[in-house]
């Protein structure tokens, strides 16, 4: 009687240890890496967050209100937030159904932008000027002395991107006000960042294509 117990908890161990593995693998990790609990930083604030493949849907709440959502298992993104502290949570979905939330407090000391046509943080925004109010397709002119590449971000989103220290670009633009964030970054990773906020109303007409025309839509 021994030994059959014996053969059968044999026999029965790696169909156990398969089901442990399989039951630990269905939950989808997810990992924040910006920003940092705790940490003060200037408005936008850049959230990036990744997750195994399971993840289908990614959310940010911030003091209790959803602000950005995206259908992936990755998120790089900006979110403007008001002077003071904040209640951040990133939040996941996978395909079934599992929740997985990472929370993280930050205090926002100020905006990264400057009035009129901005110069901040090593990025000079040329066009459009900071508060203006202009006409779609919207002429984005920005540069970096030390930036070997460039994004732009329209209401958190990506909407352009260069391999180089200068973005010159027309973009079509819904009219309304929007949020505009450039990001540059140096030769050993250091990021750059300036933000303006402008209001876009009706269209310009011709289209000033210094780095190819593309699209925005809200």
């Amino acid at each position: 009687m021994r030994t059959f117990f014996l053969s059968l908890l044999r026999k029965s161990f790696p169909l156990a240890l398969i089901v442990l593995l399989l039951a630990a693998a269905s939950f989808a990790q997810l990992n924040v890496s910006s920003p940092v609990d705790g940490s003060t930083l200037a408005s936008p604030v850049h959230f990036v967050a990744s997750g195994s493949a399971p993840i289908t849907e990614i959310q940010i709440y911030v003091d209790d209100n959803q602000t950005y959502a995206i259908h992936s298992n990755q998120l790089d993104t900006y979110v403007t937030m008001s002077v003071g502290s904040h209640y951040c949570v990133v939040q996941s979905w996978d395909s079934s159904g599992n929740i997985t939330k990472v929370i993280r407090n930050v205090t926002v000391g100020s905006s990264s932008g400057s009035g009129g046509s901005s110069s901040g943080n090593g990025i000079s925004i040329s066009s459009p000027a900071d508060g203006s109010t202009v006409g779609s397709p919207v002429h984005f002119v920005a540069n970096s002395s030390v930036a070997v590449a460039m994004h732009l971000y329209i209401d958190g989103s990506l909407a352009y991107r260069v391999q180089s220290g200068q973005i010159d670009t027309s973009l079509a633009v819904g009219s309304g006000t929007h949020n505009i964030v450039f990001v540059g970054w140096d030769t050993i990773g250091n990021v750059l960042q300036t933000s303006e906020n402008i209001s876009v109303s009706g269209s310009s007409g011709g289209v000033t294509n210094g780095g190819g025309v593309g699209e925005y839509n809200r």
